[in-house]
Parts: C-alpha cells; sequence; structure tokens
C-alpha cells in the first residue's frame, strides 16, 4: 500500500490530449507557394508531407539507435517495469505487458483479479515474439542490455525503444523522448519537474551524512545495488551509496555485485534497506551480522514495498525517497514531503 493518498495520487496525474500536426496548412502553403497549377508538384508535395511526419516522431533510444514511427503509437507493449511508469507518468497505459509484472499493473492502474492488458509470454530474458506481434503493436519497449538482440526480430514489425538508465538524469531524457513519440510532450515535462522538485525539497534539507546499503540477502553472499542501480544513485543524491561496480559493463546485470558480509562491514553502512521480504530473519542468524552498525543501532529495514523498489521509474523513484529519507534522517523527515 501507498503510504499516503498524497502519494497515491501521484499515480492519476499528467492526463493530457495529443496535438493534431496541421499538415492541411502545410499543404496549403506549399501549393500557394507554387500557383494554383499542382499537378506536377504532387510528388515533391507528398514526399514534403512524408519526412515532415516522420522526423517529428523520431528519436534516438538510450544505445543510439533511431526509433521512428509514422503515426502516434496507440498500442504499446512494455517488456519491462519502468516501461509501466513512464506511461502512466505521461498518461497512457500499454496495451501488453509479461506475464509476470501482474503486481506492478495492479500498483499502477489499480487493477485486482483478471488483467485489463493482453500478457506477454515467456520470461523478461526471452519473451515470446508471437505473443508480441499478434498484439499487432505500434511500439516496443524494453530494457538496453537485455532485448537489444529482439531489434532484428522485430524490425519488420515494430519499432524497438531500448532504455536503462543508471541515473535520474537518464531517466527523464527517456522519459522526454518517449513524450515526443507519443506526442506527450507536455506530460513528460511535468512529470520530470514534479520528480525534480521532490528531490530538491530533500536535498536542500539534507545533511547527507548517512550511508546506506540496499541489499539482497541469502545468509552467506548478498547482492548488493552497484552505483548504476538507478534507486542507489537517486538516494546517493542525499545520502552515501559507496557501493563498487559490477563485472558486467551495461545493462540491468551491471547494477548488482556480490558482497560477502565481511566486504559490507568495512563500509559499514548506517542505514540497510532489505528489497526481498522476509529475508532479514535468515541474516540475522549469520554470525558476523551483529557487527553491523545497522544491526546494532536496529536501523534495519524490509522495505514497505519492493514492487516501487523494482521499478525504476520517476514515479516509483519518487515513492522511494518518500519511504527512505524518514529513515535516513528521522529527525529532520519525521514524515514524507508532500
Amino acid at each position: 500500500m501507498f503510504r499516503s493518498s498524497a502519494i497515491q495520487s501521484n499515480f492519476n496525474k499528467f492526463k493530457g490530449q495529443a496535438k493534431v500536426v496541421p499538415l492541411l496548412l502545410l499543404l496549403t502553403l506549399l501549393m500557394a507557394c507554387r500557383g494554383t497549377n499542382t499537378s506536377g508538384n504532387e510528388p515533391q508535395i507528398k514526399k514534403t508531407l512524408e519526412t515532415n511526419t516522420i522526423e517529428k516522431l523520431a528519436v534516438l533510444d538510450q544505445t543510439g539507435t533511431k526509433v521512428s514511427v509514422n503515426a502516434i503509437p496507440k498500442r504499446i507493449v512494455c517488456l519491462d517495469t519502468f516501461c509501466i511508469d513512464v506511461l502512466n507518468s505521461i498518461g497512457l497505459e500499454p496495451v501488453a505487458l509479461l506475464v509476470h509484472d501482474e503486481s506492478v499493473e495492479q500498483k499502477y492502474f489499480q487493477e485486482q483479479g483478471n488483467s485489463k492488458f493482453i500478457r506477454i509470454g515467456g520470461s523478461w530474458y526471452e519473451p515470446n515474439l508471437e505473443d508480441i506481434a499478434k498484439v499487432k503493436p505500434d511500439l516496443v519497449i524494453g530494457s538496453a542490455g537485455i532485448h537489444d538482440g529482439l531489434r532484428g526480430a522485430l524490425k519488420s514489425i515494430v519499432p524497438l525503444y531500448l532504455m536503462y538508465p543508471y541515473h535520474y538524469t537518464a531517466l527523464i531524457k527517456n522519459v522526454e523522448k518517449i513524450g515526443e513519440l507519443t506526442e506527450r510532450s507536455q506530460q513528460a515535462k511535468a512529470a520530470a519537474e514534479k520528480f525534480r522538485g521532490k528531490l530538491a525539497a530533500y536535498q536542500a534539507k539534507s545533511p547527507n551524512n548517512q550511508t546506506v546499503i540496499l541489499i539482497n540477502g541469502d545468509g552467506t553472499n548478498f547482492y548488493v545495488q552497484t552505483k548504476k542501480a538507478i534507486e542507489c544513485s537517486t538516494l546517493a543524491e542525499v545520502a552515501k551509496c559507496p557501493w563498487g561496480e559490477s563485472s558486467q559493463a551495461e545493462g540491468p546485470l551491471s547494477t548488482y555485485i556480490q558482497y560477502s558480509l565481511e566486504q559490507i562491514i568495512k563500509n559499514d553502512p548506517d542505514v540497510i534497506f532489505m528489497l526481498i521480504p522476509n529475508s532479514k530473519e535468515q541474516l540475522e542468524k549469520h554470525p558476523l551480522w551483529k557487527e553491523l552498525k545497522a544491526v546494532k543501532n536496529k536501523r534495519v529495514y524490509e522495505v514497505e514495498d519492493p514492487v516501487i523498489w523494482n521499478t525504476h521509474g520517476l514515479q516509483s523513484l519518487s515513492l522511494v525517497l518518500d519511504e527512505a529519507m524518514p529513515k535516513l534522517y528521522p529527525e529532520v523527515f519525521p514524515e514524507p514531503l508532500p
């Protein structure tokens, strides 16, 4: 559940309508410039109009690949959870999601029971291409570093936009580009400004003197969010999240690194956030667990909503800050900021 109705209302804003491109006006102007005899100019006029439309609806995705659409996408398939957050933040809904993203769907669209969206089978690593094709999408949004191999297979079917930002500034750029493709630039700008405002408000009051770690643990080794994980890099704007980089150079797999408890003790974080429910009890059995500063000071927290901490969008990051800041600096932030 969300912490308050004010936070929950973040998911119902930024609704808007797409702008209409005045192609008829452009055609009229071209005809006026050429004179009344347009029979010989029709091919050139058609080419000019087509070029104008394509250029208006074309962007470079995070991999540097040009993604072009011939019309405003209406049927968008999400192959990762951040896509759901992005679309929701600009007032859109996907037409289809991966099978295992039901919990995210419920969080963002408040659906219980039967899904309102078409399900794509397969896995996150290998989504079912036939399922995607059956949806007849106008655009597919997936993860850079995971879904790159789909581009060739989908080339003749649908444009593929890939992203996996490591920092909120890169996330905002992706939101803005998807806003361009969907003619929702105004809503994208509003979503970005809302997040920037929330982060700036926390930055203005944060002592910025606490070390935080975000971990998945199994009692022996811990998978720690690295500096490339967007939750860690966002918290690094208001605290210290100094955990090293994975051997995986790019993509989602670079956002976690395996640590032993001995390695964690070297940096001895002030606050620990556990991203897996009910994992705290297992870790308490470890003989070195009680040596951690955060354990001694009773500042180990299982996150209230693991879905939010693993969605990686502007709205989810705002909620991560709202949950983390009162725990990092309870005297400064007894409650989340509005």
